[in-house]
């Protein structure tokens, strides 16, 4: 492959949109400072779903760094929204950032490399991660789901 192969690729990939956010989805609009409050929603729901320890506590590591990344590089603060969708956790992260990168945290991060690790570790943690930056809005969008069957990362 040439130096465009996998810049080429990415470009040609479709971004389908994502379905709408059901009306009975909790929001939390988050700051640096309310980091806690979306911890605490997502292990609420994750609890309702009746998930274990180990999926509970990835659950809420996955979206927490998702906010963080928001807070870092998303424009300092954002919006998660949180919902069950039959044995599913689904949260969705809202920020004012731009993932250029279609295969961001899909590759596993180099000793060396400098960041990358949280996307990737947020990837390893969840059933599905989908990553959406319309070209028409700088406004990113990652939605993760999470079995609460989920077998926990040490085991996979």
């Amino acid at each position: 492959m040439g130096a465009c192969a996998s810049t080429c690729f990415q470009a040609a990939l479709p971004a389908p949109s994502l379905s709408a956010v059901p009306g009975a989805a909790r929001r939390i609009a988050f700051d640096g400072q309310a980091l806690g409050a979306v911890r605490h929603a997502v292990a609420d729901e994750a609890r309702a779903l009746q998930f274990g320890e180990p999926q509970l506590d990835a659950a809420v590591l996955a979206v927490n760094e998702l906010a963080a990344n928001s807070v870092r590089h998303g424009g300092g603060h954002g919006e998660v929204h949180v919902w069950r969708d039959r044995d599913e956790l689904v949260c969705e992260v809202r920020d004012a950032g731009a993932i250029g990168d279609r295969l961001a945290g899909r590759r596993r991060p180099t000793l060396e490399q400098l960041g990358g690790r949280g996307l990737w570790m947020v990837n390893q943690l969840c059933d599905l991660v989908q990553i959406r930056t319309p070209p028409s809005a700088p406004t990113n969008t990652i939605r993760v789901r999470i079995r609460a069957d989920r077998p926990p990362l040490r085991g996979r």
